[in-house]
């Protein structure tokens, strides 16, 4: 796991090149059928106090590769020799999933892409800018031409996108990566990922009903947890399961269905809460109810604890890289952990902060910290903290999450298909 190996992979009688992690294996036919509708997954996960990891959310247009790549060349002189060479293969992880993408292409189509588009939204200056243009470099290099497109740009014909390139023409892309929203379903092109999978992605509530209800759920039962969750369509109904979860001795968050960033959360620590803050609270949209799950704390440089949530990042269902999000606030500022709408939420878009995370499959424990110092990671748009406490995952985390990513990404692949 702490290098690279050249790997022949032959997939329809075409051979290709990669240069994956060393547990990566060549992907068979039969298996990739099985992921195919959620080729690039991104999921977040938080480590509870009692060992077990919960599942909270998963992304249709998941961000952040560039990123780790970039926190990483930024810490990684300050590392030890064996924790940079750990971690040496977070500086190519961009350049794989260029490959993975191709890969998934030739399985999907039998050819390789001649043509490529990465989507972008209208103004692009958000945070996954550089990314986009980074994957845009890694397709052209590898020899598929690609281009950057607005959606404004492209138009519809017998089922697929065609894209207004200047000086090219109109151009059918055989492989999409959508980076922005506002595809169209049912494209007869590779598309990574497709509209579908954000179907249900982009709506809490059918995700954990899909992998409640998916055929492969008693294996999903021994790996991960799914907190305690009730879904309100009324301010009635949140009291009504906030008491419920208040009642088991858990505190509450009512967070909405569709929501992202962290935005509009609520926290509920006892029933004095339920009567102010959620009749006081603008209630537009359906919520979820949930217990908060005790996560394991992160001890800060700065000496506070904070908490934190796992962002994983798998391609065909296999882990790719993993960073933590920590809140921008800590848990402890007045010496006992006080839960808040502030110290809770721990998007990088809500002002969290990265922490660089490294895989040992030979360390027994599961979670270990070394220091370096802080970083500022400037982006064109955006600064992002990175934590000088550099995480390092033991093997059972390692394997907890390998096995997750495979099962979910399965079954929320299966649920496309079956829609």
């Amino acid at each position: 796991m702490n290098g690279y190996r050249k790997s022949p992979v032959i997939v329809k009688g075409i051979f290709l090149l990669i240069l994956p992690q060393t547990y990566f294996e060549d992907i068979p036919y039969t298996y990739w059928q099985k992921v195919k509708n959620y080729p690039f997954a991104g999921y977040d996960f938080i480590i509870g106090r009692d060992g077990h990891l919960y599942f909270i959310e998963a992304n249709a247009i998941p961000g952040g590769l560039s990123v780790i790549t970039h926190a990483y060349r930024l810490l990684k002189w300050h590392l030890p020799p064996r924790y940079r060479k750990l971690g040496s293969y977070l500086e190519k992880i961009v350049e794989m999933f260029a490959k993975m993408s191709i890969i998934h292409h030739v399985l999907n189509s039998g050819n390789m892409p001649r043509y490529a588009i990465i989507t972008v939204p209208k103004d692009r200056k958000d945070l996954l800018n550089p990314e986009r243009e980074y994957i845009n470099y890694m397709l052209r290099a590898m020899g598929v031409k690609s281009w950057l497109v607005n959606l404004a740009d492209c138009y519809v014909k017998d089922g697929k996108i065609i894209a207004k390139i200047n000086g090219e023409g109109d151009i059918s892309p055989d492989l999409i990566i959508r980076r922005s929203s506002g595809l169209p379903k049912g494209l007869r092109q590779t598309v990574i990922n497709p509209t579908e999978i954000g179907v249900i992605t982009g709506n809490k509530q059918k995700t954990y009903d899909t992998i409640i209800n998916a055929p492969n759920n008693r294996i999903l039962n021994k790996i991960v947890r799914i907190p305690k969750t009730y879904y309100a369509k009324s301010p009635d109904d949140i009291i009504k399961y906030s008491r419920e979860i208040l009642d088991m001795g858990k505190p509450v968050i009512v967070k909405p269905i569709n929501g992202k960033g962290g935005e509009d959360i609520i926290i509920i620590k006892n029933k004095e809460d339920i009567t102010y803050k959620i009749r006081h609270a603008k209630i537009r949209r359906k919520y979820l109810v949930q217990e908060i799950v005790e996560p394991v704390p992160f001890p800060a440089h700065d000496g506070y604890v904070y908490a934190f949530d796992v962002r994983v990042y798998a391609f065909l269902g296999y882990l790719l890289a993993v960073q933590i999000r920590r809140a921008p606030f800590p848990l402890n500022v007045h010496g006992s952990i006080n839960l808040t709408e502030k110290n809770i939420v721990s998007n990088i878009s809500a002002g969290g902060t990265l922490g660089l995370v490294l895989l040992d499959p030979d360390f027994d424990g599961m979670i270990k910290y070394v220091n370096t110092p802080s970083k500022v990671l400037p982006l064109p748009h955006r600064r992002i903290l990175i934590d000088g406490k550099v995480l390092v995952f033991g093997e059972r985390l390692i394997r907890m999450l390998t096995m997750a990513v495979r099962e979910l990404t399965i079954a929320l692949s299966n649920a496309v298909e079956g829609a």
